[in-house]
């Protein structure tokens, strides 16, 4: 990887992952969402490559609040390195992973992560490769039970009626608790 960020293409990405190794107290945004130059540069890595840059993002940067990962081309040989950004960031409050090819055994990986988390406030799992199971969203919304900041919850369309209203509960409880 050092030779492949080393190249002048990759100067923004470069300058992040740097700014994460040093625990820069400033960095409190972590976006290599396809929108932006980092993010660009980020797909074009190679998988373990990817891996290795969340890893590096989620155990050097202690104040980060907010990580955007949509549409990176994520998927299950990065769900650990993703799972270890939500355990290891405990100031982290926004966190949104949409638009990958995550799947199921992913999400699931994820919503454990997530469960008391200290400070999360919103989290954004929408728009994967498979639609979200009945599975993926009830757990969801005991990890959201189980994490009083959590307030708001992108899973996107949520066929079965009985998972949106637990989803709906969960959300609606963690609100009334503030």
């Amino acid at each position: 990887m050092a030779d492949k960020l080393g190249s002048a293409k990759f100067v923004a990405l470069m300058e992040l992952v740097k700014r994460a190794a040093n625990a820069d107290e400033n960095l409190l945004l972590v976006d290599l969402s396809i929108s932006s130059e980092a993010g660009e540069q980020f797909r074009m890595l190679s998988p373990a490559q990817k891996v290795k840059t969340i890893e590096q993002l989620a155990s050097n940067a202690p104040k980060v609040q907010a990580v955007m990962l949509d549409a990176c081309g994520l998927g299950t040989l990065h769900v650990e390195a993703v799972a270890k950004v939500l355990r290891q960031n405990r100031q982290l409050q926004f966190f949104s992973v949409e638009n990958n090819a995550l799947n199921e055994a992913d999400l699931l990986q994820l919503a454990d992560s997530v469960q008391g988390h200290p400070s999360l406030v919103e989290l954004r799992l929408a728009e994967q490769r498979s639609p979200l199971s009945t599975a993926v969203a009830y757990r969801l919304a005991e990890a959201m039970e189980a994490t009083p900041s959590l307030l708001k919850l992108r899973l996107g369309n949520l066929r079965d009626e009985q998972t949106r209203k637990r989803v709906e509960a969960a959300v609606m409880g963690n609100t009334e608790r503030l």
